[in-house]
C-alpha cells in the first residue's frame, strides 16, 4: 500500500497499484498496459474512489488505456463519476441522478498528461520527472542509486567502464547477501537501513515505516561512516579520503597520529587507516590501468584501530610533512584488535580512494622516530604527496 497524508487537512489516503503488463517481450514492439482495479480510501472521511483499468484487446470496442471510476461517501452513496484514459486525461463530475443509473452533465478535467519534451528519444524515453530525479546532488544519501558508479559512467557515455562496474556491483551484491544469510539466525536475514517492517492496522497489511534516522545522520561524516553499498568488496566499509606519497622511500619505524574534529565519535569505533604497498591498489580505479610489468601483490604495512585520538609526541618531522594530510578512512566491523606493522625497506605508499567522494574532516599526520627521506634519482630529498 501507498500512503499520502495532507497536513493542512489531515486527510489520509491509501491505495494499491494495479498490474502493469509488458507485452511482446520476445517478438514485436514492446508496449505496456495497466490492468485491474484500484481502491483509494480516505481514512479521515471514509470516502472511497474505485477505479477500473481496462485491459486492451484488439477485438474490444473500448478505446485503449480506458479508465472508469466512481467516488462514494461514507454512506456508500455515489457522489462523483470518473472516466478517461491513463495515457491522456481523466475527467470527473458530480452525480446528478442515481435512480436507475448515474448521470452527470458537468464533467471537467481533473488530470491531464504532461506531454514529454522534444528530446525524449535522446533521453531513453524518460519523462521529464525521471530525467530530473536522476540528476546527481552531492548531499544525497549513500544508499541513493544516483551514487551508483555504473550509472554515473553510463551517463558520461563510458559504456565499457559502466558495464564492468555493473558486473562488479552485481557480484558484490551476491557476496554481501551470502555473508548476511550465513550470519542470520532469523527467518528474514535482511534488515532495511532507513525503514522498519511493521503491521499496519489501517490497511491490515505489513508495511515499511520510516525510522527518521536518515535526517539525523544527514551530516556527511555520520551517514558515510555507517552505510556502504557501492564500494569495492576488498574492504568492509568506508573509503573517503586519500593520501599519496610517490617515489622510493627509506624510512625507519613510523606510526600514524590521528586527529579527529569531534564529529560522530560514536560511529568511529573500529575505524582504521590502512597504508598499503604499491603505487596502485590491487584493483585499479577507473581511468587507470596497471603497467604491464607491475606486480599487484599488496601488503598492509600498518593498521591502527582506535576509539580515541592517538598521538605520539616524541617524533621528528621533516618539512613538508609537518602539514596535515588526508588519508583513506575504513570502517571494519568484524575486528576490534589493534595491529601495527613496521618496515625499514624501500616502498611506494598509496592510501587508495576508489571513487570520487567528498572529504570527511579527519586529519592524518605521519610521525616517525627518524626523519623521513624520499630518495629520487637526482638524490634530492623531496616528498611528493597529494
Amino acid at each position: 500500500y501507498s500512503h499520502l497524508v495532507f497536513k493542512n487537512t489531515g486527510n489520509h489516503f491509501t491505495w494499491k497499484k494495479v498490474t502493469t503488463l509488458v507485452n511482446n517481450i520476445i517478438v514485436g514492439k514492446l508496449w505496456i498496459d495497466n490492468v485491474g482495479e484500484m481502491e483509494i480510501i480516505n481514512h479521515t472521511t471514509n470516502d472511497v474512489c474505485k477505479l477500473k483499468f481496462f485491459q486492451y484487446s484488439y477485438f474490444a470496442k473500448d478505446i485503449p488505456h480506458k479508465v472508469t471510476g466512481v467516488i462514494t461517501d461514507s454512506n456508500s452513496e455515489a457522489r462523483w463519476v470518473l472516466s478517461g484514459t491513463w495515457t491522456g486525461k481523466i475527467e470527473g463530475g458530480p452525480v446528478e441522478s442515481n435512480h436507475h443509473h448515474m448521470e452527470t452533465h458537468n464533467m471537467k478535467v481533473l488530470w491531464q498528461r504532461k506531454m514529454p519534451p522534444p528530446f525524449l528519444e535522446q533521453m531513453y524515453n524518460f519523462t521529464e520527472l525521471a530525467i530530473e530525479l536522476n540528476e546527481f546532488e552531492p548531499d544525497v544519501a549513500p544508499t541513493d542509486t544516483r551514487r551508483r558508479p555504473d550509472q554515473r559512467l553510463m551517463e558520461e557515455g563510458r559504456w565499457d567502464e559502466a558495464n564492468q562496474e555493473k558486473l562488479r556491483l552485481e557480484e558484490k551484491q551476491r557476496q554481501t547477501r551470502k555473508i548476511r544469510e550465513s550470519h542470520s539466525t532469523g527467518h528474514d536475514p535482511y534488515r532495511s537501513k532507513w525503514f522498519t517492517k511493521q503491521f499496519d492496522p489501517m490497511t491490515k497489511a505489513s508495511m515499511h515505516v520510516f525510522t527518521n534516522e536518515y535526517w539525523g545522520c544527514y551530516d556527511f561524516g555520520q551517514y558515510y561512516s555507517r552505510v556502504r553499498i557501492f564500494e569495492y568488496s576488498d574492504y568492509s566499509d568506508v573509503k573517503l579520503l586519500k593520501f599519496n606519497i610517490y617515489g622510493p622511500t627509506k624510512l625507519a619505524n613510523w606510526f600514524i597520529s590521528i586527529n579527529k574534529d569531534g564529529k560522530c565519535d560514536n560511529y568511529f569505533a573500529n575505524t582504521h587507516y590502512d597504508l598499503q604497498n604499491g603505487a596502485y591498489p590491487l584493483i585499479a580505479p577507473r581511468n587507470e590501468s596497471f603497467p604491464d610489468t607491475y606486480v599487484t601483490k599488496r601488503h598492509d604495512l600498518i593498521k591502527t584501530v582506535f576509539n580515541r585520538t592517538v598521538y605520539n609526541s616524541t617524533v621528528q618531522l621533516r618539512n613538508p610533512l609537518r602539514d596535515t594530510w588526508f588519508a583513506t578512512v575504513f570502517v571494519e566491523r568484524l575486528t576490534a584488535d589493534s595491529k601495527s606493522k613496521k618496515s625499514s625497506g624501500g616502498c611506494n605508499f598509496y592510501l587508495t580512494t576508489w571513487l570520487d567522494y567528498q572529504a570527511l574532516s579527519v586529519s592524518l599526520t605521519l610521525t616517525l622516530d627518524q626523519p623521513l627521506q624520499i630518495i629520487l634519482s637526482n638524490n634530492e630529498s623531496i616528498v611528493y604527496a597529494s
